[in-house]
């Protein structure tokens, strides 16, 4: 009997990411945005419209880094992909004590 292998290609964030991730405080993922704002957002928070917020005035970033294609055009951008990008940055930081 074989077994098959199935991967998903592990998407990062892109070292130029105007959206800093500082790691993980508690049950929160903790971010600096682009203008300088402490965000925390639980696992369930990283979602299109608050990934759009955490990025600003700079979602082009989302278009260009995690695109959406339909056939040969960009359509959007993938929230899931741009989720698990930052999702995974954080834990790659750590824990994290950020105090308001």
């Amino acid at each position: 009997m074989t077994a098959t292998v199935i991967t998903s290609p592990h998407i990062q964030l892109p070292a130029d990411s105007p959206v800093l991730p500082l790691g993980i405080d508690g049950e929160r993922y903790v971010y600096l945005t682009p203008r300088e704002r402490v965000r925390r957002l639980r696992l369930e928070d990283h979602q299109r419209l608050t990934i759009l917020g955490l990025f600003e005035d700079r979602a082009d970033f989302l278009y260009l880094h995690f695109p959406r294609k339909s056939a040969a055009a960009i359509c959007g951008w993938d929230p899931a992909a741009a989720a698990g990008a930052l999702i995974a940055a954080c834990a790659a930081k750590g824990r994290v004590e950020v105090t308001p």
